[in-house]
Order: structure tokens, then C-alpha cells, then sequence
């Protein structure tokens, strides 16, 4: 029952995941440029793209209100599921993302002297960050805390309270959340305590999931109102509606976060048009959300854990050969975390695919080894391409793993330009299309 339910779902809002996987990315390029990562100049970072606005923390709102959202999907899904049970699945998915993000901070500290507090990282473990019992309330993981204390006091309330009182209790909580912080901090959010016992974190958390639970509410309610559009004239019209919509809203929070802040003192108007935007998405009558309710778009979504980690890996390693090994960092980091993204799609694409034709544990693993040996060896990793017999020269074309090589030496050392690294990007995303695509449909005629 719980599978159907959650294959239902993730049918339903593949979309969502494109949308997810969009903001992520946008989240952990603006850490990247706001601390000022391996900034040299002579990037994209700096030379095209806003380098850090106070407004760019806001787009992490989306993932508050998709948080709420699916809070009111699950607790209608599954309303025999106990409080306590729904903690324990909470601390069983946040806190190995809080381990990680301390064992990388730490990790950093050794190798390229960060600033690194033990104190604030034992609170950050034990879901206390930035609640308001802690005096830091900084760095990338200072959501998680307040996230999973405002999920379980939303849970508690929607368990114990009849519907139309939770509901009330909700919406008192959005407004005096939101009243308080845009009159306390003039016109924003913010993260630190104030008036001696009121955490910021808090109740960007409360504002923010609240007001996602209550577009569920909304959702269910009008879902089923497409079937008043009955003529061609009138769906058209709606589809043209929705699509301007959908586009205005993303366009809007992309310029004003990449290019220029917005002037208006007050930041709620974010809020306000990541609610739309995502309410769009949900009902699925526009262009956007048309084209990106895809397999592909699914799988983006999902990927966004093991991404991040490849992700902070890489920056933990680059970090320690560029501070430890003193190797100077010659091109643009933008396009070198760029290319190790499109990268580990492809070769996760093919490890999808491998496991997708298995059918055992030890038949996968031995066809990722007979896969892996072969594609270090023809990566020019071991000896130059050039020196390889002409067959196994363009044998290396299907190798996403030469490509890797390429794009990592040639900006890490060289500072390879834009139109060289798109050359070697474009064999990676015909790799990454095909092998995903494949996997995608191996994997449903198997479950079918």
C-alpha cells in the first residue's frame, strides 16, 4: 500500500523534482561565491554573475514550502502514523546530512585552516543550531535544526487537534512568524535571536512550512477544476495564462538572485512568488511545468543527496590539494564544478544502466568492475590517448571518464576556456541522456 502510494506521488510531481534539483544547485553556488571559493578573477563567478546579494538566502524557501506541502500529502496518506514514528524517520534522514556536513567542515579545518567551532558543530548534531539555545547560527547546514523541530510541532499539532483548529492554529502561527521577523529585521528574514528568546531560523521555518501545507490545502481543493475548461478557446486560454505565470515567477527569482537584487526593502515578496511558482508546477497546466514532468526531471530530483556529496567532496579535495599541496587553481571554478556535475551524471547514468540489466547483487558488482578497469585504462589517466592504437582511440569517445580527465586537468591546471570545456561537455550529456534513458526504461518494464 505505502509503495503505490509513493509511486503515485512521485508520478504525480516529477515535475517538482526539476524544480528542487534547480534550486539546490542555485543554493550551493551562491555558499560557493559568497565565501569566495578558489575565486581567482578570471571566472564566471565574478566576471557575469551577482556575486553574493543578501536577497539569495530566500531561495531557500522553496524547500520550506515543498517541505510543508508534502507534510500535508503524508499526514493525510498515512494518518495512523504515530508522532513518535515520524521523528525517529526524521532523525534517521537529517542526521547522517548533519554528520557529513561536520565531518567536511572539520576536514576543511585541517587541511585549509576554515574557521571550525566543536562547540557549535555538538549542537549542530544533537538538532539545537541555530533554535535559539545556541549563540552561532551560521554555516550551510543551519536550516536542518529548525526544519526538523517546526516538522515535528506541525506533525504534533495536525495529530492532536481536529482539522479546522490545526488549521487555525497554522495560519496564526504564519502571520505572527512573519509579522515578527519583517518588523524585527525590516523587511526579512533572519537567522539570529532576538528579543532575548525568539529564534529567526524559527520562524523562517514555521512561515515557510506553514505556508506550504496550506497550498496542499489549496491544491486539493481546486486540483480537480481543470474539468470546468471544456472548450479548446477556454483551455488554450488557460494554458496561456498558467504558462506566462510560470514564467514570469522563475524569471523573476533567477534575475533577481544571479544579476540584481531587489530594491524593495521588504523580502516577503520571494515567499509570495516561489508560493506561485510552485502552486504552478503542482497543477501542471503551463509550459514549464509541462515540459519538465519528465523521467529525467524525476531523477534529478532524487539524485540531489548523492550529488551533494560528490559535490562537497570535490570541493573538500580541491580545496586540500590548492591549500596543502599549494597547486595553483588556474581556471573558473563555476565551470570546473560545472563539468564535475554533468560528469557524475554520466557515469552515474551508466552505473544505472548496469544495475538496471542485472538481475543479482554480484552480477552488478562484477559488471561495474569489468566496466571501471578498462575505462580508467583508455582515460589517458594512466598513458596519453595519443599513444593508444587508433581503435582504441575512438573506442575512448564512449568513455565518460576521458572526458572527466580532460575537463578537470585542463581547468584545475591550465584554465581551459568556455568553448573548450562546452566541446568536452557535449559528449557527457549525450552520455548521461542515453544511459539515463535506458536505465529509465529497463528499470519500468522490469517493474511492470
Amino acid at each position: 500500500m505505502d509503495n503505490n502510494v509513493k509511486d503515485s506521488r512521485a508520478e504525480r510531481f516529477k515535475n517538482v523534482d526539476i524544480l528542487r534539483f534547480i534550486f539546490a544547485v542555485i543554493i550551493v553556488y551562491f555558499h560557493l561565491v559568497r565565501n569566495d571559493i578558489f575565486n581567482n578573477g578570471s571566472g564566471l563567478c565574478t566576471n557575469f554573475i551577482c556575486p553574493s546579494t543578501v536577497d539569495n538566502c530566500y531561495v531557500l524557501g522553496i524547500f520550506m514550502i515543498m517541505a510543508g506541502f508534502f507534510l500535508f500529502k503524508e499526514f493525510n496518506e498515512k494518518k495512523e502514523r504515530t508522532w513518535t514514528d515520524f521523528a525517529l524517520n526524521k532523525i534517521s534522514r537529517l542526521w547522517p546530512v548533519l554528520a557529513f556536513s561536520v565531518l567536511a567542515a572539520l576536514i576543511l579545518h585541517i587541511f585549509c585552516a576554515t574557521q571550525f567551532s566543536f562547540g557549535s558543530e555538538v549542537f549542530s548534531l544533537l538538532f539545537l543550531k541555530c533554535t535559539g539555545v545556541t549563540l552561532e547560527y551560521t554555516g550551510i547546514n543551519w536550516f536542518i535544526s529548525p526544519y526538523f523541530w517546526v516538522m515535528l510541532f506541525y506533525f504534533y499539532v495536525l495529530k492532536h487537534f481536529k482539522f479546522d483548529k490545526a488549521n487555525f492554529i497554522i495560519a496564526l502561527i504564519i502571520y505572527f512568524s512573519t509579522v515578527a521577523s519583517v518588523n524585527y529585521f525590516h523587511g526579512r528574514f533572519d537567522r539570529e535571536t532576538f528579543a532575548l528568546f525568539f529564534s529567526g531560523g524559527m520562524f523562517y521555518c514555521l512561515a515557510g512550512i506553514g505556508l506550504g501545507y496550506f497550498i496542499g490545502l489549496f491544491y486539493e481543493k481546486v486540483k480537480n477544476c481543470s474539468e470546468i475548461f471544456k472548450t479548446a478557446a477556454q483551455k488554450i486560454i488557460k494554458f496561456v495564462i498558467v504558462s506566462v505565470i510560470e514564467l514570469c515567477s522563475f524569471s523573476f527569482i533567477i534575475y533577481h538572485f544571479f544579476f540584481k537584487p531587489l530594491n524593495n526593502d521588504n523580502k516577503i515578496i520571494y515567499m509570495i512568488i516561489l508560493s506561485v511558482l510552485f502552486f504552478c508546477f503542482l497543477i501542471k497546466q503551463g509550459l514549464l511545468s509541462k515540459i519538465f514532468n519528465n523521467n529525467i526531471s524525476e531523477f534529478l530530483g532524487k539524485s540531489i543527496p548523492p550529488l551533494i556529496i560528490a559535490m562537497a567532496l570535490t570541493m573538500v579535495m580541491t580545496g586540500i590539494v590548492i591549500v596543502s599541496f599549494h597547486i595553483p587553481f588556474a581556471g573558473s571554478f563555476l565551470l570546473f564544478m560545472i563539468a564535475i556535475l554533468i560528469s557524475l551524471l554520466a557515469i552515474v547514468g551508466v552505473g544505472l544502466f548496469i544495475s538496471a540489466i542485472c538481475n543479482t547483487q554480484q552480477q552488478a558488482i562484477l559488471s561495474v568492475m569489468t566496466f571501471m578497469m578498462p575505462a580508467v585504462l583508455l582515460s589517458g589517466f594512466i598513458s596519453p590517448i595519443e599513444d593508444m592504437p587508433v581503435a582504441l582511440q575512438y573506442l575512448t569517445w564512449l568513455n565518460p571518464v576521458r572526458f572527466f580527465m580532460v575537463l578537470t586537468r585542463g581547468i584545475f591546471l591550465k584554465g581551459m576556456g568556455i568553448e573548450d570545456v562546452i566541446t568536452n561537455l557535449i559528449p557527457l550529456i549525450i552520455i548521461a541522456a542515453i544511459t539515463l534513458t535506458l536505465a529509465g526504461r529497463t528499470f519500468k518494464r522490469k517493474l511492470g
